[in-house]
């Protein structure tokens, strides 16, 4: 890494989430055999991976104090309201970075086992984006990464539910070191299955409208004087793969929550009733029909890692890539079409 002029832990990044693991390297192309030697590595990382023992145990202590370092007000209270939120899915049982009790006891044969059953070419994808020609890009993961066999046998990949809320319920959770009060409102999760079509497309454009419309109303309340948040929104969203919810969120520094939480169920009450306006809407779709132009116009300017998040959701979430080109035209054909009624009927989820 060294070699190619990626420093360790200042430009190199991975993540872990509730249902991923990505690796990002950034490679400098200005010599030629820097790409042959970043393909290297990430081979390396995808099935040459020893875990040496010794290594292991060194790199245990550093995310057990990873961990520690972590346990702040936030952390205690996340760890208190998490089982409730994902209502007996697994992802309520520990966050990605796991718990200490199994970091530390773990013998490493367990982590040796966990990379062969997981790290194997049917569940990973080689993303490259950048100034290389993509005959030239396949011929680097041909090369790299056609030789790796399949698993024989592969341990079927586990189904994760997000079951969704059947009765009302509220956590409250305090910490004598939190700075401030935050409000997070969830609606019952329902299956969604990625954009794939050009009908899931035009949904989620009246979704964005939706979103749009409520956070501008949100924000009049917030220049309002004496402002019962400091900052508050509402959005459809899709938090774990296969699920769609919709949410509201506020922060009210330290200021009495309770009236926050009013104001946000009231004004989403106020929706359920007598929806948005015909004069928001318009507001609504001028506004998404100007940010899609400038992002059309600028196409030539987008920045990598932009297209590599796109093929990220593409891989991980089954998300169609169409590129910005189809994005606008979709945008032209699907506005004038989205009534006020289409985009108010989804008060109903």
């Amino acid at each position: 890494l060294q070699d190619i002029g990626v420093g360790f832990g200042s430009d190199l990044n991975a993540y872990t989430s509730f249902d991923r693991t990505v690796y990002i390297l950034p490679i400098p192309t200005d010599k030629p055999g820097n790409l042959e030697k970043g393909f290297q590595v990430i081979e390396d990382w995808a099935h040459n991976v020893t875990y040496n023992t010794d290594d292991i145990e060194g790199e245990r202590q550093i995310i057990l104090e990873e961990s520690r370092l972590g346990k702040g007000a936030n952390d205690r209270m996340q760890q208190k309201w998490l089982p409730s939120y994902f209502n007996g899915s697994r992802f309520g049982d520990r966050l990605p970075i796991g718990k200490d009790s199994i970091i530390g006891s773990f013998k490493p044969e367990l982590i040796r086992k966990y990379y062969k059953d997981w790290y194997r070419p049917d569940l990973m994808a080689v993303i490259v984006v950048g100034d290389i020609t993509k005959e030239k890009a396949l011929e680097l993961i041909t090369k790299h990464f056609a030789g790796i066999e399949p698993v024989a046998n592969p341990r079927a990949l586990p189904p994760f539910t997000f079951p969704a809320y059947t009765v009302d319920k509220g956590v409250v959770v305090t910490d004598k070191e939190a700075t401030g009060y935050n409000i997070q409102i969830s609606w019952p999760s329902y299956a969604h299955n990625g954009l794939n079509t050009v009908g899931d497309y035009k949904d989620f454009i009246t979704q964005s409208l939706f979103n749009a419309m409520l956070n501008a109303r949100f924000r009049e309340i917030v220049q309002k004087p004496n402002p019962p948040f400091l900052f508050a929104g509402g959005n459809f969203e899709g938090f774990i793969k296969g699920f769609n919810q919709f949410g509201l969120s506020a922060a009210t520094g330290t200021n009495d929550p309770s009236k926050a939480v009013k104001v946000l169920i009231n004004e989403i009450e106020r929706v359920n009733q007598f929806g948005f306006t015909v004069a928001e809407l318009e507001r609504a779709k001028k506004n998404l029909y100007s940010n899609y132009e400038s992002s059309f116009k600028s196409k030539d300017k987008t920045e990598s890692n932009s297209f590599v998040e796109e093929y990220l959701t593409l891989f991980l979430d089954g998300d169609a890539a169409p590129g910005i080109e189809n994005e606008f035209a979709y945008v032209k054909q699907f506005l004038p079409e989205i009534t006020l009624a289409d985009v108010n009927k989804l008060s109903e989820k």
